[in-house]
């Protein structure tokens, strides 16, 4: 999914190395993402046909969410409802599945499938929801990529959407957003800051990764709830 990630967002660049587009051409990068994705269907088929059909309702979930994200390009009026449902499925659904399916083929595994099913949904929201963040906050050489690339791009996310909502400029905004790329994108940075949007989708983070934990209060001291716990504080705390 990452890699053809890449070629739809025209992504050269993925944690500081040559994305798969960059280094070996669309056509043949297209074709790995095929492969990866045939690839896991057949890991899957040999844990069970159960498997197989979680990875498949996965992949449709995923193209659907960059579908939506892609049908509202440059599109100020983009919602909060609607930006929640557009990453659950692109990508925390994905990450999800990934937790269940663990809970439910891991032999002794001491976590209910549901709990970390939760545990996923909302680790995976928090992970979007910063990596958003990151595109404006952070800069290329500690994320390994281009940043600012969703605001040229027209990808409208949270911070945007918050900033839309709440800044006096926010008509001036939309205008700028829905003429395309071609604009001051530090004028923009700057009302974000104003409107406090960069704390706002923080405190947001912070919540989900408060849910997602919570969602494994009932399970044994485990190793495996140890790694959990530290990946969600891992996302927590991520800068890259």
């Amino acid at each position: 999914s990452l890699v053809h990630d890449d070629i739809i967002d025209e992504s050269f660049w993925r944690r500081g190395r040559p994305s798969a587009n960059a280094t070996y051409g669309n056509q043949v990068a297209v074709l790995l993402g095929d492969f990866f994705f045939a690839r896991s269907l057949d890991l899957a088929r040999q844990v069970g046909l159960d498997a197989v059909k979680v990875i498949s309702d996965v992949i449709s979930s995923l193209v659907e969410g960059e579908l939506q994200q892609l049908q509202r390009s440059y599109d100020p009026s983009v919602t909060e409802d609607e930006y929640w449902e557009r990453i659950r499925r692109k990508t925390a659904s994905f990450i999800a599945e990934c937790c269940r399916l663990g809970g439910l083929y891991s032999p002794g595994n001491p976590v209910d499938p549901e709990e970390l099913h939760t545990f996923g949904l909302n680790l995976g929201l928090a992970y979007q929801l910063r990596d958003d963040l990151l595109d404006f906050t952070a800069d290329k050489q500690t994320m390994g990529k281009p940043t600012k690339h969703d605001l040229k791009d027209g990808v409208v996310t949270l911070p945007i959407i918050h900033t839309l909502k709440v800044h006096p400029r926010r008509e001036e905004l939309a205008t700028l957003i829905e003429g395309g790329g071609d604009y001051d994108v530090n004028l923009i940075l700057a009302c974000m800051r104003e409107a406090g949007s960069f704390a706002f989708v923080a405190q947001q983070i912070e919540q989900l990764i408060a849910r997602a934990k919570r969602s494994l209060a009932a399970a044994p001291e485990h190793e495996a709830k140890t790694a959990l716990l530290s990946i969600a504080d891992s996302v927590l705390n991520r800068v890259s």
